[in-house]
Formats: structure tokens, C-alpha cells, sequence
């Protein structure tokens, strides 16, 4: 129940204080990110599609975001883990203006990106 107390709250907030237009790089667990925030992420597990073309570039999404070795064996639970680099890559690539980063991600403290909320559970970046 913690998960989802922390999960909901920064959901509400991003609601409430992200532009319209923003797009969000969210952690691989991220659950109804859009249904709570009527904001646009890079890739969601749950938002798998169904036709061939689309599944192919939601893998790419997930492979870009997730993977250290271009799998799907060991993903990563946020790009944050794979560094600020390609945090700036994937953003770019995808059009990412914010970031959700899970707090107890190593290194989170030494983000070049500004903090703009955080909460027991996760913190806001925005990237650009």
C-alpha cells in the first residue's frame, strides 16, 4: 500500500503542477501514469500495443529506456540507473520535457536536472 500512497501522490502533483503538454520519462513500474495525470510518458509496461508496427517501437521505447545490453533480461526500474546521459538521450529522442526518478535510485542526489517535488517515494525532474 506505501507503493501506491507514494506512487498516487506524485501522480497528483504532476496533475496539478506539469504543464499540459508535458512528457514524462517514468519508472518501468509506473501503473495508469496517464489515467491519473492526463499526461504523455515515453513508454508504460501497461500500454503495450497490439499491432506489429506499434509493438516494435514500444520495445525499441523500453530497450532505449530501460536496458543496459539492448534486452530485455535485466531492465533497469528507471533510465536514471543508466545515468544522466542517457537521461539527455532519451529525452531528446523522445521528447521528454519531465522525469519520474524513484529516490532510493543510486546516484538520484547527484542529477544535473532541477527537483521539482519529491516525496518519500520518488522525486520530479525536469529535464529541459
Amino acid at each position: 500500500m506505501l507503493f501506491r500512497s507514494v506512487w498516487r501522490e506524485i501522480c497528483d502533483w504532476v496533475a496539478s503542477h506539469a504543464p499540459a503538454d508535458a512528457c514524462f520519462l517514468t519508472p518501468r513500474g509506473a501503473a495508469s501514469f496517464t489515467w491519473w495525470t492526463g499526461r504523455r510518458e515515453i513508454v508504460g509496461w501497461k500500454n503495450s500495443p497490439q499491432d506489429a508496427r506499434s509493438l516494435v517501437e514500444w520495445r525499441r521505447r523500453f530497450i532505449d529506456c530501460f536496458s543496459r545490453d539492448g534486452s530485455f533480461a535485466n531492465l533497469e526500474r528507471s533510465t536514471a540507473a543508466l545515468g544522466a546521459d542517457r537521461m539527455r538521450l532519451v529525452a531528446e529522442r523522445y521528447g521528454a520535457t519531465h522525469a519520474i526518478v524513484p529516490v532510493d535510485v543510486p546516484g538520484v542526489e547527484s542529477l544535473p536536472f532541477e527537483r521539482l517535488h519529491a516525496n518519500r517515494g520518488y522525486a520530479v525532474y525536469r529535464l529541459r
